[in-house]
């Protein structure tokens, strides 16, 4: 194929664009079952992205063949292919979620479990290598080009490969992640890495193209919906990764979401403890004669708060807008009752749209120490949260934090809690040790368990300080 046409070179470019911004996409949405999606593990992996390319750019622009009897242009389409296919080596396991669970879980096993530790090894190992090759496609095919006009040369090739870059971060995500899976969309990179090797290999050494045929399609077989239904796994859309696993032992149904457990029912049909908990105390205790309270749930997961109450109305929120078509079949098994209304958008964006007030708002985002939703537990979030409620409505918010304050999260989310609901309620749903991590020798000190906060928006009287002067405990 004549590649030295203008058409395939700046197709090149543009390509080479799309996958760059594409794999930084899946590198972020594919870790984050295991890394979580904080800003600290994102700017990492930004960083192994942006840093290789510049360098790409830079050695890509000195590139110079040590064969000086071969032809410049040839010499530069050899080199062009063999980047395609080690940075395809390269990005096999960094974008397969087999082998990316393989990978974070030989890290585990080893005693490396710090975020960053681990975001850092991942960006290291499959995204530096291949970013750095793809970062010099454009210095490289730039030698095709006539020196002449390098301006305008240098403006089309800019523009075609952020046009790339568009596509990949809008395209991937709103489309392929949306509508087919993250796994399809990784298996598609290779798809576009076989093509620029096509369009890049010459009839005489066909050998590369061949090679990325059959690495294309071990890359579709991996990511395929069958071989990860073999690991359980329901969907693996722009924003979970959700499986249904079932305990053989007490025929306990889990909802996973991002490896992090997100509901569960007993064989009997039962919620979790802390759900059944709650409903005992904020929903059977209501009388029966009166009328329907409105009761919002964030961070729905599995529709288990209030799954037998067909009484009172719900608004279910979650940002997986496929999360009650998918429990509802595979893990509840049933329809939710008319009562209860799912809105599959952003926590923040619904309060912000929301008009009624509510009797009980639930939020339970937790997924895990991993999972922390930062934008869900600040103090603007909760003034949000108490201005959704009505004269003495609850607030109830399922954390998943140290039980005796044994780390900085724990202590910090206590008090911004504070800072917006004075008077609330801890209340500490499993065993644990009083002494936490202050003695070595204590048992039953975890470091994260379930931590309901409750908080009834009520009037109340300005607090008064006894005093061995002043005190009206007598009285009060």
């Amino acid at each position: 194929m004549v590649i030295r046409s203008p058409l395939f070179l700046f197709l090149i470019i543009l390509i080479e664009g799309y996958i760059v911004l594409s794999t930084e996409v899946l590198a972020i949405r594919a870790t984050m079952p295991f890394i979580g999606s904080g800003t600290d593990t994102i700017s990492i992996i930004i960083a192994a992205v942006l840093l290789p390319m510049a360098t790409g750019y830079y050695f890509g622009g000195r590139y110079r063949d040590d064969n000086r009897n071969q032809r410049p242009h040839k010499s530069i389409r050899k080199k062009l292919i063999k980047n395609l296919v080690i940075s395809a080596i390269f990005l096999f396991p960094g974008l397969s979620h087999i082998c990316i669970t393989e990978f974070f879980s030989t890290l585990i096993d080893m005693g490396i479990t710090n975020r960053l530790l681990t975001t850092t090894a991942y960006a290291l190992i499959f995204l530096v290598t291949p970013v750095f090759l793809l970062g010099q496609t454009i210095p490289l095919v730039s030698n095709y080009f006539s020196h002449k006009a390098l301006a305008r040369i240098t403006g089309r090739m800019l523009f075609f490969s952020t046009i790339g870059s568009f596509l990949g971060a809008v395209f991937s995500t709103l489309v392929l992640m949306a509508f087919l899976g993250v796994n399809e969309t990784a298996a598609f990179i290779f798809v576009l890495l076989a093509l620029l090797t096509f369009i890049l290999c010459s009839k005489r050494n066909p050998y590369p193209a061949r090679f990325m045929l059959v690495l294309t399609l071990l890359a579709i077989a991996i990511n395929s919906d069958i071989a990860l239904s073999n690991m359980n796994v329901i969907a693996n859309n722009q924003y979970s990764l959700i499986r249904v696993l079932q305990n053989p032992e007490n025929q306990t149904r889990i909802l996973s979401v991002n490896n992090n457990t997100s509901s569960l029912l007993t064989k009997d049909g039962k919620a979790s403890y802390y759900d059944l908990l709650m409903e005992s105390r904020f929903i059977n205790t209501l009388k029966m004669e009166a009328a329907p309270i409105r009761i919002l749930v964030i961070g729905a997961g599995g529709f288990t708060f209030g799954l037998a109450d067909d009484y009172n109305h719900y608004d279910l929120v979650d940002i997986d807008g496929t999360l009650k078509e998918i429990s509802e079949e595979h893990f509840l098994r049933q329809e939710l009752t008319p009562n209860k209304h799912f809105h599959g958008k952003p926590a923040r964006a619904f309060l912000a749209e929301s008009k009624e007030p509510y009797d009980l708002v639930f939020i339970d985002v937790f997924s895990g120490t991993s999972q922390i939703p930062e934008h869900l537990v600040t103090k603007e979030f909760y003034q949000q949260v108490r201005g959704a409620l009505t004269p003495n409505g609850a607030a109830i918010f399922n954390m998943i934090l140290s039980p005796t304050f044994d780390t900085p999260l724990s202590r910090n989310i206590d008090s911004t809690l504070r800072e917006v609901f004075p008077y609330l309620n801890r209340t500490i749903i499993h065993k644990h040790s009083g002494w936490g991590k202050v003695r070595d020798d204590a048992e039953h000190a975890p470091d994260a368990t379930n931590v309901l906060y409750t908080f009834i928006n009520r009037d109340i009287d300005k607090e008064v300080i006894y005093t061995d002067l002043k005190n009206t405990a007598f009285m009060d």
